[in-house]
């Protein structure tokens, strides 16, 4: 049996989702190695000690977050001298995420007080005010990438914005009958979405992409366990 050559590291591995490299982060450096025989690709060094990565979904860039200094930078696999750095200031920066085309991130921020997405190609960049949720369903993707589902916490109402992902106009918004919504995700369709209320309601919603209630479930042999957060099968 053959092992490879020992790769430390020091807070993250992640494969790129093409399966053809493997990024690591050790303190400060970022490595990246070919999978079919480890050997180093990139290197890319930072300021500070890196927290977070994550690869875009076509496996040609990386985001590199260095949360306790509000900021990530993006780095190309092709094009090692291409830089990009992103910063939320005194608001700090909690998360990040690609968009499904691999050329936009959302990043939040504390307190919950705006989503941020940030074009890599025109560098122009919007906002999302209230967010209700700061980790990565912040932003809920349909599956064929046109569109996402934002919900917003105001006056103590969930709401539901659907963006467009080319430029994250608004498409529609309205107010959700919940209580106090704890997961949403599309039907596999991308017309409609689901929407689980908090355990003591245990109430399902079906919405359509415009706000019109199509359906709503509510299993009377649940009762204070809630409702299993959801997962889409294949």
């Amino acid at each position: 049996m053959n092992f490879s050559t020992l790769i430390k590291f020091t807070s993250s591995a992640k494969f790129s989702p093409n399966g053809f490299s493997i990024a690591v982060i050790k303190g400060n450096d970022l490595f990246i190695y070919k999978t079919e025989d480890l050997k180093q690709r990139n290197k890319f060094s930072f300021g500070s000690p890196l927290t977070f990565i994550e690869w875009s979904p076509d496996s040609s860039l990386i985001i590199c977050g260095i949360f306790k200094g509000a900021m990530i930078e993006v780095r190309s696999i092709d094009n090692p001298n291409w830089e990009c750095s992103i910063s939320e200031g005194s608001l700090g920066m909690t998360f990040a995420k690609w968009v499904p085309d691999s050329r936009k991130i959302i990043s939040g921020c504390n307190f919950n007080i705006k989503l941020s997405i940030w074009s890599l190609q025109n560098k122009k960049f919007a906002y999302i005010d209230y967010p209700k949720f700061n980790d990565d369903k912040c932003a809920v993707f349909s599956s064929n990438g046109l569109y996402s589902a934002v919900v917003e916490r105001k006056d103590i109402h969930d709401y539901i914005g659907i963006y467009s992902n080319t430029d994250f106009d608004l498409v529609s918004h309205f107010m959700s009958e919940s209580a106090d919504l704890v997961d949403i995700e599309w039907t596999k369709d991308n017309t409609s979405l689901i929407i689980i209320d908090y355990p003591i309601e245990s109430k399902v919603y079906i919405y359509s992409t415009i706000g019109t209630l199509e359906s709503s479930f509510e299993p009377c042999n649940i009762g204070s366990f809630g409702i299993p957060l959801m997962k889409q099968s294949e």
